[in-house]
């Protein structure tokens, strides 16, 4: 064999051997990614102060939270009690403001103003507060959670409240219990359950803290960073996920403590707010109730 003939060979063994080699670190590097991107807890505490899971936006709540689990039960509409203060509602000064219907279990109740009423621009604001005491049996237990834009129809969404914290009612096609539709700026009527809630044991510390919410979603792929999460609100609430409020069954509703988290995603030029409630079993999205 001559040098030429030698020489050719070595060439194409180390061609080979930076082929192999080349592989190899790529298929490393991969790994590597793959591994930072699926979520261990010393990855997600540097997502976290590297800002690649944004929480800049929001004040995380205390790590000391007393929570305690709630009892509900549906109000029927057609009681003597309640059929009262819907009269007083609906004709103030013997003067109608609205009509008024209920289904057949009593538990949901339909309403049309006979005159549309102004809304406020932001009803997030304490200026809802007076409409809801004014025209909404016990108003004053509800809170604005969001609103929904369709075919110029304009829905605005309130949860009920136990001690300032919102009270979500799911799994249910409805996750809000009282529901405005508006025309215009003026609100045309509203549908509308109610629960008597109470509390059903002794308070205690919320089981799962404000970063531990987080990193459950970030642990069940629910915050992928190349879509750049932000969290852009963290509340306390309350869900009850065993059992569904039925209008056929008077059964008690049960109410565990959760944390209701909304996440902005980017998606190149597409932008997307998706929202989880995260308790102490698991984490359940709102898109799984209205499915």
């Amino acid at each position: 064999m001559n040098w030429g003939q030698t020489k050719a060979i070595f060439i194409l063994c180390f061609f080979f051997l930076d082929i192999f080699l080349g592989y190899h670190l790529w298929e490393n590097h991969h790994q590597y990614q793959e591994q930072y991107e699926s979520g261990s807890d010393n990855n997600f505490d540097q997502l976290i102060s590297s800002n690649r899971i944004d929480t800049s936006h929001v004040t995380l709540p205390s790590n000391k939270q007393r929570v305690t689990f709630l009892e509900g039960a549906l109000v029927d509409f057609k009681s003597d009690s309640v059929h009262k203060a819907l009269e007083k509602l609906s004709a103030p000064k013997g003067k109608q403001v609205f009509d008024y219907t209920t289904d057949s279990s009593g538990t949901e109740l339909s309403v049309k103003f006979i005159k549309p009423i102004s809304m406020p621009k932001d009803p997030s604001t304490n200026a809802i507060n007076g409409l809801l005491k004014k025209y909404i049996y016990q108003g004053d237990h509800y809170n604005f959670w969001k609103v929904d834009k369709q075919d110029g129809i304009t829905v605005y969404h309130f949860v009920q409240t136990y001690n300032t914290y919102q009270v979500f009612s799911i799994p249910n096609e409805k996750v809000s219990t009282l529901d405005v539709p508006t025309k215009n700026g003026k609100a045309v009527g509203y549908e509308q359950t109610f629960i008597h809630i109470r509390p059903a044991n002794q308070k205690m510390t919320m089981p799962v803290t404000p970063m531990e919410a987080i990193q459950q979603l970030w642990e069940q792929n629910y915050l992928p960073i190349t879509k750049n999460p932000s969290i852009t609100a963290i509340n306390l609430s309350y869900i009850n996920m065993v059992t569904a409020p039925n209008d056929k069954d008077n059964s008690t509703l049960n109410f565990i403590p959760a944390w209701y988290i909304t996440v902005k995603l980017q998606d190149g030029s597409e932008e997307s707010t998706k929202e989880y409630f995260v308790s102490e079993l698991n984490v359940k999205t709102i898109d799984d109730q209205e499915d």
